[in-house]
C-alpha cells in the first residue's frame, strides 16, 4: 500500500509539472502512508462501513462521485484491484479515459475471486490505456488486455536534492518510526552493548576494535511476505557471522512479527549485527546509514526501494526477479544479480565484499548515474508525450 500511495503522489506531482490540472482520489478511509500536498485538491471518502459488501459500494459511489465532480478527461489508477474497482464504478462513464498503471509482476496472480473479479470489470469496462513498467511487462499486458493502449512508463522518481529538505533528522525516525527500547541487536558488537547507544551510533559507528570500518547493510520490506525473500538475507548474514557486518531490517520488529520470531527462534540469540528498525514510514535517512542495499525479492514489478537506494549512491545486491531487472541493473557495472532464493549466492557476496573483492564505492556511484533516467525532470517530455498523444 504504502509503495502504491507514494508512487502515486510523485506521479501527482510529475504531471502538474508537466503542465496537467491534477486531483488526486483516495480510495479507502484511513490513515494515509504519505500526506498531500496543501494545493492539492483530493477527494477523500467519508467513513466507511465495517461491512465489506457496504464498503465495496461505497468506494464505488465515491469513485464516480469524485470523478464526476473533477470533470476529469482520464483518470490513472495503481493497482490492478482498484483499477477493476475504477473500471465498475465508470461503467456507464464512457468520456472518460481510464488508464491502469499495472504494479505487479505479470507472474504474480492474486486469488482465484480477486481475479475473476478483475477479468469481469475489465469485459465490462476495457481500459483505454495501460502503463506496463518494463519492456516485458508490456509484452505480458497487451495479452492481458486486447483493446488498451500499452505504453511502457517506469515508475517516475523525484531528484534526491529534491527530497533533502523533507528529510528528517534521525532523531526524528527514532521518535516516529522506531521504538529504541524493542529495537534488538541479538548480541553485543565488538565488545559494545548495544543496549547502550542510540541507534544512530550503533549502526554508523566507524570503527570497530580491531580498527576496521563496519560495513552495513540494508534490507527492506514486508517480512511475513514470502515474495520479498527476506528470510534468505537473513540466513545469508547469519552464515558469514562476521563482526564487521550490520544489517538493518526496515519492515518489522521481533515480538510484532511472527515471521520473525519464527526465523530468530530457529538461530537463537546468537546472531551478531541484526537490527529491526520495525515499520519505517520515511526511509530517506535510513539510506544515509547504509552501504549496500540487498533486494531479494523473488517478484517484483518496479521496485521502488531498489531505485531509491541507487539514487543514494548505495551499492545494490538484487534477486533476478522477474520482469525486466536487468532494466535497471546490469549486473556488472552498477549493482550486483543473483539468483532468485539463493542463499548461498547471497552469502558469497557478502563475503566478497568483507574481503574487499568488490567496489562497492564504484558500483555505487554508477547506480546513482543510472536511475537518474528515471527522475521526473528528466521525463517531463516522455510524460506530455503519453498523455497528449490520447
Amino acid at each position: 500500500m504504502g509503495g502504491l500511495q507514494k508512487s502515486g503522489l510523485v506521479t501527482v506531482r510529475a504531471l502538474q509539472k508537466a503542465g496537467f490540472d491534477v486531483d488526486l482520489c483516495l480510495l479507502y478511509s484511513g490513515r494515509q502512508f504519505f500526506i498531500p500536498e496543501d494545493e492539492l485538491v483530493v477527494y477523500s471518502p467519508s467513513k466507511q462501513s465495517k461491512n465489506l459488501v457496504i464498503k465495496w459500494f461505497q468506494v464505488l459511489w465515491h469513485v464516480l462521485r469524485s470523478v464526476n465532480q473533477s470533470k476529469a478527461k482520464k483518470v490513472i489508477v495503481f493497482g490492478r484491484y482498484y483499477g477493476a474497482i475504477t473500471s465498475l464504478a465508470l461503467l456507464f462513464n464512457r468520456k472518460t479515459q481510464l488508464w491502469i498503471s499495472e504494479r505487479n509482476s505479470p507472474h504474480f496472480l492474486m486469488s482465484k475471486g480477486y481475479e475473476t473479479f478483475c477479468e469481469l470489470a475489465y469485459v465490462l469496462r476495457v481500459p483505454y490505456g495501460v502503463l506496463a513498467q518494463t519492456r516485458y511487462a508490456a509484452v505480458f499486458q497487451k495479452n492481458r488486455y486486447p483493446g488498451s493502449n500499452v505504453v511502457i512508463f517506469p515508475n517516475l522518481f523525484e531528484a534526491v536534492h529534491e527530497l533533502s529538505s523533507s528529510i528528517p533528522d534521525f532523531e526524528e525516525i527514532q521518535a516516529e518510526s522506531v521504538d529504541t527500547n524493542r529495537v534488538e541487536f541479538s548480541s553485543e558488537i565488538g565488545g559494545i552493548s548495544v543496549e547502550s547507544e542510540p541507534i544512530d551510533k550503533k549502526i554508523h559507528t566507524e570503527n570497530d576494535l580491531m580498527g576496521k570500518k563496519r560495513i552495513v547493510f540494508l534490507v527492506a520490506g514486508r517480512f511475513n511476505d514470502i515474495l520479498k525473500g527476506i528470510p534468505d538475507v537473513l540466513e545469508a548474514f547469519l552464515r558469514v557471522n562476521d563482526s564487521r557486518l550490520t544489517l538493518m531490517v526496515a519492515g518489522g520488529l521481533r515480538g510484532e512479527d511472527k515471521a520473525i520470531d519464527e526465523v530468530m527462534d530457529c538461530y537463537g540469540d546468537s546472531a551478531p549485527g541484526i537490527v529491526f528498525l520495525g515499520k519505517v514510514e520515511d526511509m530517506s535517512m535510513v539510506y544515509t546509514k547504509a552501504d549496500i542495499f540487498i533486494l531479494p525479492s523473488n517478484s517484483e514489478g518496479f521496485p521502488n526501494a531498489l531505485v531509491e537506494a541507487m539514487q543514494r549512491g548505495l551499492c545494490c545486491i538484487t534477486a533476478e526477479f522477474h520482469p525486466g531487472v536487468f532494466e535497471i541493473i546490469d549486473g556488472e557495472t552498477n549493482g550486483i544479480v543473483v539468483p532468485r532464493g539463493d542463499v548461498s549466492a547471497i552469502e558469497s557476496v557478502i563475503k566478497k565484499v568483507t574481503e574487499g573483492k568488490i567496489d562497492i564505492v564504484a558500483l555505487g556511484k554508477n547506480a546513482k548515474e543510472t536511475v537518474k533516467k528515471f527522475e521526473i525532470n528528466q521525463r517531463l517530455t516522455e510524460l506530455r508525450e503519453v498523455f497528449d498523444a490520447h
